[in-house]
């Protein structure tokens, strides 16, 4: 039976997080009556179990990793690994999941180094890194990258793991040479809600540079609300005006470029 999918794609969600708690199943209602699906992202074991389980109702699909801000929390990194690999075989889309089963994990992620905050350890960070890319590669899927202030040596380690599947480079902020670098590896750039920011010219004039086959949409609920939701949480029907602003920017008509941009996401999560 062909798989129908919606008219946007958010690729970067996490409505399994608390924020959600009272009120998850009218953001999920909001979304679809948006022609939204979102993909929910895991940070740690248990959001990576929990995002499997949303995808098993909810969600387009699910990642599951260890984010470098949650690296410090795990008292044994090699378990941890241990267990968001368990979590992959058995719900991955063509593996051990029984034949019709909705969940699915489509990457491994988010993971990366954060040397903004720091909240973990820099040599820690950089530890769970690569073994997220190792089971990455192991497993033969795509990645979800967290990356801030913290570009060479994020693009150092994914070049010495050399992967052969897409790398997705989430709310992707930086100048043109590091764009290049990022679209040199085949990466896919998320786009999100701080394109929209008014005094954020500097990324708005990035955009041109960036070919619309290796742009995709994300919002990274329930954070970074587009400029119209500041101050406010963020939820996946939110994508809209990201699209909005995208299509602006780029000179093309909104249905093209999210028909475009969906399909990106198809293509990089192997959906």
């Amino acid at each position: 039976m062909e798989v129908r999918y919606p008219d946007l794609i958010d690729t970067h969600a996490h409505v399994s997080d608390p924020a959600f708690d009272a009120d998850r199943d009218a953001v999920i209602e909001r979304a679809e009556s948006a022609g939204t699906g979102f993909v929910e992202i895991g940070y740690d074991v248990s959001s990576s179990e929990r995002a499997v389980k949303l995808a098993e109702t909810a969600a387009l699909a699910a990642s599951a990793g260890i984010h470098p801000h949650n690296a410090a929390e795990c008292e044994d990194l090699t378990w941890a690994w241990r267990e968001i690999r368990s979590l992959i075989t058995r719900h991955r889309l063509g593996g051990e999941s029984k034949p019709g089963a909705k969940a699915r994990v489509v990457a491994v992620g988010e993971i990366g180094l954060d040397f903004y905050r720091d909240l973990s350890p820099r040599a820690l960070q950089e530890e769970c890194f690569e073994m997220g890319l190792e089971l990455a590669k192991e497993l033969d899927l795509p990645v979800v990258i967290h990356q801030r202030d913290a570009e060479d040596p994020t693009l150092r380690i994914l070049k010495n793991h050399g992967l052969d599947r897409p790398i997705i480079f989430h709310c992707f902020g930086g100048n043109r040479a590091y764009a290049k670098k990022c679209l040199d590896m085949g990466g896919y750039l998320g786009l999100g809600g701080t394109i929209t920011y008014p005094r954020n010219t500097e990324l708005r004039d990035l955009l041109k540079y960036i070919p619309l086959d290796r742009m995709l949409l994300e919002t990274d609920s329930p954070y970074l609300p587009p400029q119209g939701w500041r101050g406010r949480r963020n939820e996946p029907a939110h994508v809209k005006e990201i699209l909005e602003v995208l299509s602006q920017e780029l000179g093309k008509e909104p249905e093209d470029v999210g028909r475009t941009t969906r399909d990106n996401a198809l293509r990089a999560f192997g959906l």
